[in-house]
């Protein structure tokens, strides 16, 4: 098979140097020295050459950027004209700009496979904990309650942390039995945040205001959410020394890049394979 790999993270620079064993692999964006994965520019890419093409996790930006080791590249809107119709297209993140040049039937998204859902989450889990181990964390606070909020909500509070969930779904959280609950709004987003230590944001949206962050007291703000994250990215330059702000993305990886790399691996040889 030949195997383009268009941007991505440390995650799949170990998948390249195993499939690279039995197959050709092209990439963009990666400085390796291994003569076994071939390096290439997005100027000279025939997408019809390849059976299949690896995305970044984030997938592809409005801006038809992809993030890389390299830094953002921009991809020409024409190559994707020459995409063979029966190629894979791997990606995590299936965004919109992504389904607006390739058809949804060719696009796999590893976070459709539920073990890599829970391998990504608990890998997540592990370094935003690890991230704010050293920090000052009596009291923590969670913006949103879907998988990940809730693993982290069970970790921190397990371990004897007050931590406080602001969220919609009040009913997973009732039935969860969420002391410290408070329903998704601006009032309760600024009030809490002039009682905690640190908050961690899951939601990837702008719910974060102004006014909790221009106070006199703002706690360290961990973001761990997809684009476009929890605060408006003007208001975190405007108030930059005024707050500790943390966008930390792709927190797999980083803290732990060879065991996520093992799923995703896992998922595209069984999809590839059972073709």
């Amino acid at each position: 098979m030949n195997i383009l790999f268009l941007g991505g993270d440390k995650r799949y620079r170990y998948i390249m140097e195993d499939l690279c064993k039995e197959d050709f692999v092209c990439q963009v964006g990666f400085d390796i020295s291994n003569p076994d994965i071939h390096e290439s520019h997005v100027d000279d890419i025939d997408l019809s050459n390849f059976d299949v093409v690896l995305f970044p996790i984030s997938g592809l930006s409005d801006d038809l950027e992809v993030k890389s080791e390299k830094g953002n590249i921009c991809l020409p809107l024409y190559i994707f004209d020459s995409l063979n119709k029966d190629a894979f297209v791997f990606t995590g993140l299936k965004t919109k700009k992504l389904l607006d040049v390739i058809p949804n039937n060719q696009i796999i998204s590893f976070f459709d496979d539920d073990e890599v859902e829970n391998v990504n989450n608990s890998l997540t889990v592990d370094g935003t904990i690890d991230d704010i181990r050293d920090r000052k964390n009596d009291s923590v606070c969670i913006l949103g309650y879907g998988n990940l909020g809730k693993e982290l909500y069970l970790r921190l509070s397990q371990a004897g942390i007050k931590t406080f969930v602001i969220s919609r779904p009040k009913e997973l959280i009732y039935k969860d039995k969420v002391i410290n609950y408070y329903p998704l709004n601006s009032q309760n987003i600024t009030e809490v945040f002039k009682v905690c230590d640190i908050v961690i944001n899951t939601i990837p949206y702008n719910i974060i205001p102004e006014e909790a962050i221009s106070g006199d007291y703002v706690p360290y703000i961990l973001d761990i959410a997809s684009f476009p994250y929890g605060i408006d990215q003007k208001l975190v330059e405007k108030y930059k020394d005024n707050i500790k702000y943390n966008l930390y993305l792709g927190i797999p990886s980083k803290f732990a890049p060879k065991e996520a790399s093992e799923i995703l691996l896992k998922v595209l040889k069984k999809v590839v394979n059972n073709k």
